[in-house]
């Protein structure tokens, strides 16, 4: 009897801690955006669009190369320190502010301190490094200086995460696995506790793009952006009280009913029949958003001060006369980029201004402060 009364009291653990690792995704969340921003894929509209219309100006930080980089798929910018993250090694490169090379980071391999894949990473506030291992469907805490803290098992898949000030996290998982995803906008705390919903995807809609895209985007202190699925194309702002959309995508078309309900797309009947978002960035006052058709490419630039949209369907479209390089990523009213080094060899200004860069250098940050 003792050894029964054990068994079953450990199985009331274990079942309270899959309750409260689960979410509830049975009441569907609608939210009524406060603006549509119309959006047409081989369209031009207010264009040319030239970068210094939105950035002031424009520093460049040359990477040292004592860490020679790899694929860049991430950039982190936190107490003044650039993280370069290279997901496919996994391994992340940490420089100054002026481009001096302090620490690489990477615990690949199969020990309780260490991850097999890194498939997403957030930096906090504080310098703890949060890895998502997607194989074993675990976030690992590393110190700033890399050594390792703690595990936390969560029981999604994210494909994108962030970890907010007061050490909670939150998750936006949009992609169907199976008929118990837990799909949408949820809060866990740091152990990965289930909090709440935030925000949910119908479970008739399956279809999800996820090429890679980036969806959370810090607008400020406490406020984040998230861009959401293809299911509505709500933009949403959250804080620490509260989640709202502000802002709508629409693209003059849903996606028909018969790839809403199956996952993998076909990527010749699909063609021009669908939408997928491939990025998202948000500050105070700019919206830069980009999807695909599969047949066209688009670029959406939206002024929030001014009320005035930019569609930009080719190259021709977008004029990039502070060099800065693309308009992907925001991080605290910054537009943050970088140039590979045949990009500046090709411009003899440029070249001018970094005379030693040379085909194997790293590239070079372009940091551009975003117009209030």
């Amino acid at each position: 009897m003792p050894d029964f009364m054990k068994l079953l009291h450990n199985f009331i653990i274990v079942a309270s801690s899959l309750i409260m690792l689960s979410c509830n995704n049975n009441k569907h969340i609608i939210f009524t955006p406060d603006k549509i921003l119309e959006v047409r894929f081989g369209e031009s509209v207010n264009t040319p669009f030239r970068t210094s219309q939105m950035i002031d100006t424009v520093i460049y930080v040359p990477l040292d190369s004592t860490c020679v980089l790899g694929k860049i798929d991430d950039i982190k910018i936190v107490n003044d320190k650039y993280y370069i993250i290279d997901k496919t090694s996994g391994r992340i490169c940490v420089f100054s502010s002026s481009g001096n090379h302090i620490m690489t980071f990477s615990k690949k391999g199969h020990a309780h301190d260490e991850y097999i894949t890194m498939a997403d990473v957030d930096i906090a506030f504080n310098g703890d490094i949060h890895i998502y291992d997607s194989a074993t469907r675990q976030i690992l805490k590393y110190s700033d200086d890399g050594t390792y803290k703690s595990s936390v098992n969560i029981n999604v898949f994210p494909e994108d995460f962030i970890v907010l000030d007061n050490g909670n996290y939150l998750f936006y998982t949009p992609v169907f696995h199976d008929e118990t995803s837990c799909r949408g906008l949820w809060v866990s705390n740091e152990n990965g506790e289930f909090i709440r919903q935030l925000a949910t995807i119908s479970d008739k809609f399956i279809f999800s793009g996820a090429l890679g895209s980036r969806y959370f985007c810090k607008i400020g202190d406490d406020k984040y952006g998230l861009l959401g699925s293809e299911e509505n194309s709500n933009i949403y702002t959250i804080t620490k009280d509260s989640i709202y959309s502000t802002y709508r995508v629409n693209h003059g078309y849903s996606i028909p009913a018969d790839i809403q309900e199956r996952r993998v797309v076909d990527f010749k009947e699909d063609i021009g029949r669908l939408f997928i978002h491939l990025d998202y960035a948000e500050s105070a006052r700019w919206i830069s958003y980009s999807a695909t058709n599969l047949k066209n490419d688009l670029r959406y630039i939206y002024d929030k001060k001014q009320l005035v949209g930019y569609e930009i369907s080719s190259y021709e479209d977008f004029w990039d006369d502070m060099f800065i390089g693309g308009v992907d990523l925001f991080i605290d009213g910054k537009v943050v980029s970088y140039l590979e080094p045949h990009a500046v060899l090709a411009v003899p200004p440029m070249h001018e201004k970094f005379p030693w860069i040379n085909e194997n250098s790293n590239p070079i940050l372009a940091i551009g402060k975003l117009k209030d």
